[in-house]
C-alpha cells in the first residue's frame, strides 16, 4: 500500500515555540522548529487527538494550524499568509492524511 504524504513549510518564525515546518509520512508527523538548533519533533501518528485552525486576529488574511495531542500538548505553526479557506483545506488534508 503506498502512503501519500503531505508537507507544508510556513514562513521564518520570530517565536521558537512555533513550528515552521512539517511533514506526515506513514505514521508519524515531523515538525521543524525555528531554533538556533533547528529542533525537529516527530509525534506518532496516533497521538494527535485533533487538527485545528485559527486566525490570530480578526478579519486576518493570516491563518496558523494546531496539533492537539492526546495528553493535552498542542503545537502551533506561525502564521501563513492564506485565505482561511485554504487554511481549512490544508486541516482537512492534515485530518486525512492522519486518518490513513
Amino acid at each position: 500500500m503506498a502512503t501519500a504524504a503531505i508537507s507544508i513549510a510556513l514562513v521564518r518564525s520570530s517565536y521558537l515555540s512555533e513550528f515552521t515546518e512539517s511533514s506526515i509520512q506513514g505514521h508519524q508527523v515531523t515538525l521543524r522548529f525555528a531554533n538556533q538548533a533547528g529542533r525537529t519533533t516527530i509525534i506518532p501518528a496516533k497521538d494527535v487527538r485533533d487538527v485545528l485552525f485559527g486566525l490570530p486576529d480578526k478579519g486576518s488574511r493570516t491563518c496558523y494550524i494546531r496539533l492537539e495531542l492526546k495528553d493535552g500538548t498542542s503545537f502551533r505553526s506561525v502564521a501563513k499568509k492564506m485565505p482561511s479557506e485554504s487554511c481549512k483545506a490544508l486541516r482537512s488534508e492534515y485530518l486525512s492524511q492522519l486518518a490513513q
